[in-house]
Order: structure tokens, then C-alpha cells, then sequence
């Protein structure tokens, strides 16, 4: 078995390891278009700005004419007017089906989380089996130093002779 400061170290690295990218995620989780609110979506619209919207859900994506992309998120009842001031200022209209994918996104945000819960069990794992063995064989040590004391000079142990 290999000693403590080694296995520490190990697990150190590991953790920084899971951990480095979690926080680089949980900072920057998206990197995708910027999200605009629907007012300002209204009024690209109204300007002309807007080429196309594709709407799944309650999220519009979208392209710019110039070339740019954006996300926003439009509540059901106001989809309606929406599509309507799209048909009138000739912007393409695209419905797609709800994502099915939902479990499988809810899975992916959590299996950083879950790796670094595992990672901490294994560590906490390694750390309390190291602890539990060095008890062991403090024990052993007390077991073999304890004739010796009684002998070699406990006070006590002299004085009610």
C-alpha cells in the first residue's frame, strides 16, 4: 500500500482535475447566441432585421440579416402576434416539435455533479480506510509498549506494593 502523502497528493490532483472544469462550466455554461428579451425581438422585427425564427417551445432562435444569430424566449400566448408582425415584414416562420431531449439535458447538467460527488466519496473512502489502518497500528503499538510502562515505570504501579 502506498503511504499517506502520496495517496493525498493523487487524490489532490484528481480533485483539481474534476473540479477545474466544473467551475470553468458552472461560470460559462453557454456559449451559444445572446438572448435577447421579446420587446427588443419586436422591434428587430419591426426594423426589418430579422430574416428568420424558428420557434420550439417557448424559445424563438433566429437570424439577423446581417448574418447574426439570437435566442429569446416567447411566452405561448404571445406567439400569435409574433408570427403575425414576422408573415407582415416577410421573415420566415418555422414551428418545430418540443425537444424530446429534455431527460437526456437534465442527465448532462447533472453528471458534473454526480462525477464530482463520486470523486469525493472515493476520496473520503481512501482517506477513512488510510485513517482506520493507521489506528490499527497505533493500537498494535500501545498493545506492545504497554507491558513496558507497567514494568519500566508507572508510579502508581510501585506504590501499592
Amino acid at each position: 500500500m502506498r503511504p499517506l502523502k502520496v495517496r493525498l497528493v493523487q487524490y489532490g490532483i484528481l480533485a483539481l482535475i474534476v473540479i477545474v472544469p466544473l467551475v470553468s462550466y458552472i461560470m460559462n455554461p453557454h456559449s451559444g447566441p445572446p438572448e435577447v428579451p421579446y420587446s427588443d425581438l419586436m422591434k428587430w422585427v419591426e426594423q426589418d432585421w430579422v430574416s428568420d425564427v424558428a420557434i420550439q417551445g417557448e424559445i424563438a432562435t433566429g437570424h439577423l440579416q446581417t448574418g447574426g444569430e439570437f435566442v429569446s424566449r416567447v411566452a405561448l400566448p404571445a406567439q400569435s402576434s409574433l408570427v403575425d408582425l414576422l408573415r407582415q415584414h416577410h421573415a420566415a416562420v418555422d414551428f418545430q416539435a418540443a425537444d424530446a431531449g429534455t431527460l437526456w439535458r437534465l442527465v448532462a447538467a447533472w453528471a458534473p455533479a454526480l462525477v464530482v460527488v463520486g470523486a469525493l466519496a472515493y476520496f473520503l473512502s481512501g482517506v477513512d480506510t488510510a485513517l482506520r489502518l493507521n489506528a490499527e497500528k497505533l493500537d498494535g503499538l500501545r498493545e506492545l509498549l504497554a507491558p513496558a510502562r507497567t514494568v519500566g515505570g508507572d508510579k502508581s504501579a510501585m506504590q501499592s506494593d
